[in-house]
């Protein structure tokens, strides 16, 4: 059992090289801050990542999981042969007497050591394996990582872009206090939805709450930015189509 940690590494390298090919392709290195390419090279990055780590996950849970059932029938076939052997030293007092029953419990005996010694020997492929502490750190720091970027590190970015101050410690700080002000009423809000949860409730399991309104905010921002680009797209298609159409009819018109 090791790590495959150069398949880890060849696929992360290849999200690394797709994400700098997007920024090329998107972005102008020259007009752009060095820390804006930085950082948003950093949140695709790390959102990407996520789709290469979930499969190794998955894959080195099942591998697990696979040697798990082969020990546990290995000792199944451990304690079967136990009890057969009891049998036989039993039997070898008594074989005049139930020589029937004796037969039929040592051939139910086989069977299972049969049964048990095939399911040992069944293969477990660990194409994509890694240790399960290891996993647990990369998903803690992709989802750390991720944490900071989306809700501090964007915000105060964003704010920053449209601070109207001259000088860049001023518009750190407008940035900061924008964003203290919404933590505050968006902290306000939840807070009171949560105090009116827990009086209303009588089994008070605001943790499962909570993972629903996570997970209902992350879909409710999917849905608005998916609408959107489903209305955008075929809208900019039309847009370019009709002027197309109209460049031609005008140049078909004859010179008079």
């Amino acid at each position: 059992m090791m790590s495959l940690w150069w398949i880890v590494f060849f696929e992360l390298g290849a999200v690394g090289l797709f994400v700098f090919f997007l920024l090329r392709r998107y972005i102008s290195w020259r007009k752009t801050p060095w820390y804006a390419s930085v950082l948003t090279f950093l949140g695709w990055f790390l959102a990407m990542s996520i789709a290469v780590m979930l499969p190794i996950d998955i894959s080195s849970t099942a591998y697990e999981q696979c040697l798990a059932a082969q020990n546990n029938s290995l000792q199944g076939a451990t304690k079967v042969q136990d009890q057969s052997t009891q049998l036989l030293s039993t039997s070898s007092v008594s074989l005049s007497f139930n020589s029937i029953s004796y037969t039929g419990q040592t051939s139910a005996s086989t069977s299972l050591i049969d049964n048990s010694s095939e399911s040992k020997d069944f293969p477990c492929f660990d194409l994509l394996y890694i240790e399960k502490h290891i996993l647990v750190i990369c998903w803690n720091i992709l989802y750390w990582a991720t944490f900071l970027l989306c809700w501090f590190v964007y915000p105060v970015m964003q704010s920053y872009s449209t601070a109207g101050d001259f000088s860049i410690p001023g518009k750190f700080w407008t940035a900061i206090k924008d964003n203290i002000i919404f933590y505050i009423i968006g902290g306000a809000v939840l807070g009171l939805f949560l105090v009116i949860f827990l009086v209303l409730s009588s089994d008070g399991n605001w943790f499962g709450v909570a993972m629903s309104c996570s997970n209902a905010y992350g879909l409710i921002l999917y849905l608005v930015l998916l609408s959107y680009g489903l209305v955008l797209l075929p809208r900019k298609f039309w847009r370019k189509w009709r002027q197309i159409t109209d460049e031609t009819q005008i140049l078909s018109i004859p010179c008079s």
